[in-house]
């Protein structure tokens, strides 16, 4: 295992342990919350049904008798369309790209493809989608030491792993199975550990590249701002500053 590789597991271990010493806890049932289910409020989806139908019970909640008549007009019981109306209402549709027969709604008559995957592979609006674009996105990006950095959380990671010999380089190409595209951050020189910088990217988003990213054969280390704190505050105390994007280089 080279240096890159334990400064990285080394720096997760001691994230993992101080969040062992003072974990969150479920607001349903106060198990203690794993370090890789950190932002959960509930340590499964049962305890949050469990919590949600509770409360909703108690602020005495229920659908109005003007409301249950529109669902019972509808066909629907309690927002579920009925298994005879959905038979019956549903049409059919010739997908433009595989020419494969579904059914729809009457509603969406205007759909032209059967799955997403018709839909990219068939139409132009989608065909230059996904890949790394250098400068796309709302964060402060630049170079550092002639590393192009997307964001201040890439920078003070590039800062902190040049500085700690961990060997690394911006993960060239795109990674995709026909559905989802996925371009990672940096790839550690071991050529199979991932290292992947997150803002606001929903956990849902993250999850479903991390597991594109496993299933092809790649190790994904996933660090958001939380994960980042030791990284933050090395760089604040190496250049005296929080104002993290003035450590861009000036380029002409």
């Amino acid at each position: 295992m080279n240096k890159g590789t334990l400064a990285m597991k080394q720096l997760k271990k001691e994230l993992v342990d101080k969040w062992n010493k003072s974990p969150k806890l479920c607001k349903e049932c106060n198990t203690p919350i794993t370090y890789e289910d950190r932002r959960n409020t509930f340590c499964s989806k049962t305890c949050g049904a469990v919590y949600g139908n509770r409360k909703r019970t108690e602020s005495g909640w229920k659908h109005s008798q003007s409301t249950i008549k529109k669902l019972k007009k509808s066909g629907k019981v309690y927002g579920k369309l009925s298994y005879t109306k959905m038979k019956k209402d549903k049409i059919d549709i010739t997908c433009k790209n595989c020419s494969s027969t579904f059914k729809v709604y009457p509603s969406s008559a205007n759909r032209k493809y059967c799955s997403v995957r018709c839909a990219s592979s068939d139409s132009d609006k989608y065909k230059n989608c996904g890949g790394y674009r250098q400068g796309s996105g709302h964060s402060k990006s630049g170079y550092y030491k002639g590393i192009y950095c997307q964001s201040t959380y890439e920078l003070c990671w590039v800062i902190y792993a040049l500085d700690n010999g961990i060997k690394f380089s911006r993960f060239e190409g795109m990674l995709t199975d026909g559905v989802t595209k996925y371009v990672p951050d940096f790839l550690l020189d071991d050529g199979s550990t991932i290292i992947e910088l997150k803002g606001y990217e929903s956990e849902e988003s993250v999850n479903k590249k991390s597991k594109l990213a496993e299933s092809l054969g790649y190790k994904i280390t996933v660090l958001r701002r939380d994960d980042l704190s030791t990284v933050f505050q090395y760089v604040k105390q190496k250049y005296g500053t929080d104002k993290f994007y003035t450590l861009y280089e000036t380029r002409k």
